[in-house]
């Protein structure tokens, strides 16, 4: 009985497979060069970039991939302004890596949060990954906010 069933059970297991998406990031300094250690010649050695590095890998189902599907990429950088991007999948798997270094990096004070989707073209999100402290930014439109506030006056 239990041979008859081990190869169906293989079967639908190895045929279903679902999408899979993380995320991580890594800083990048001296420590980040490989030069460093096996202690070759390297121009970078003399100005090591400074920065974050966020590396995006993912698996997608064939079937999905002819959906012509997007990576997007949001961020919110601890100078609290947002950047997105999107990178057009060609690949079933693969990896993105999206470095900040050096002036960029000092001008937004890092990452502060970060979300990853995979998109098909007609908008349909097909996974997402959020950062813990993952939240829309909420912006205010300055021309409502009044300039000075004064308490009523009984």
């Amino acid at each position: 009985m239990m041979i008859k069933i081990l190869p169906i059970f293989l079967i639908f297991i190895l045929g279903c497979s679902s999408p899979f998406l993380s995320i991580l990031k890594e800083p990048v300094n001296k420590e980040s060069l490989a030069s460093i250690f096996v202690k070759s010649p390297d121009p970078r050695q003399k100005k090591v970039p400074i920065g974050e590095q966020l590396i995006v890998h993912w698996k997608v189902p064939t079937r999905e991939l002819q959906e012509g599907l997007i990576l997007k990429l949001e961020i919110l950088y601890k100078n609290l302004s947002q950047e997105v991007l999107e990178f057009p999948l060609g690949k079933g798997r693969g990896f993105q890596i999206y470095p900040l270094l050096d002036e960029k990096y000092l001008e937004t004070e890092g990452f502060l949060t970060y979300k990853v989707e995979i998109v098909n073209s007609k908008g349909r999100t097909v996974k997402s990954w959020k950062q813990r402290l993952w939240t829309e930014l909420i912006t205010l439109d300055k021309q409502h906010i009044p300039l000075e506030w004064t308490p009523l006056q009984e």
